[in-house]
């Protein structure tokens, strides 16, 4: 298998790229130019022929959905871009299967932070290939574990690596929600 890997300069990203490798999946770990990093691809995602080649044999992309200034394009923020290029990109490389990070609360939370994580969602159900939004309580590096609040358990991010490798390497939650929970469990073999 080869996984495209959005972001690997983020907490997520690196997480998802090294739990990868660790698995023995080939990793296309992409960064932003004028990044760095042992094992990364710089790549711009707006630069459509480039990002085309790198997803050339890829079977799967992770990417995170997040909320960040408006661009130039559309109006729209940076972080809903980077979900059209890459979605348009892996139809047009027949890459099969989208895993999007997202958060809790993304369906009933208002504001403009939370709806560009809700355009990027739709942007990945309606990208052709298969699906998985994971929706964590949060984030947080490392292992994770303990509570900030009775009801919100951060994810650990080493956690959410291997729960995006096990559910690509066996072929399950097409096509799916995931949350906090079951996120662990996946983790966990």
């Amino acid at each position: 298998m080869k996984l495209f890997v959005e972001g690997a300069h983020r907490t997520a990203g690196k997480a998802v790229a090294a739990a990868a490798r660790v698995a023995g999946v080939e990793v296309l770990a992409q960064v932003p130019p004028g990044w760095g990093g042992e094992g990364t691809t710089p790549l711009d995602l707006s630069d459509m022929s480039a990002l085309d080649a790198a997803l050339d044999g890829c079977e799967a992309i992770f990417i995170e959905a997040i909320a960040s200034l408006r661009s130039e394009r559309d109006g729209l923020s940076q972080g809903v871009e980077r979900a059209l290029s890459l979605a348009e990109a892996g139809a047009r490389a027949g890459v099969g299967r989208m895993v999007l990070l997202s958060r809790r609360g993304v369906e009933w939370i208002p504001g403009a932070v939370i709806q560009a994580r809700r355009v990027s969602e739709a942007v990945a159900v309606e990208s052709g290939m298969s699906w998985t939004l994971l929706r964590p309580d949060g984030l947080v590096p490392g292992e994770g574990g303990g509570a900030l609040l009775a009801s919100l358990r951060p994810l650990g991010a080493d956690r959410l690596g291997r729960a995006v490798v096990a559910l690509l390497e066996r072929d399950l939650c097409r096509d799916r929600v995931v949350t906090g929970a079951q996120i662990v469990r996946l983790s966990q073999g």
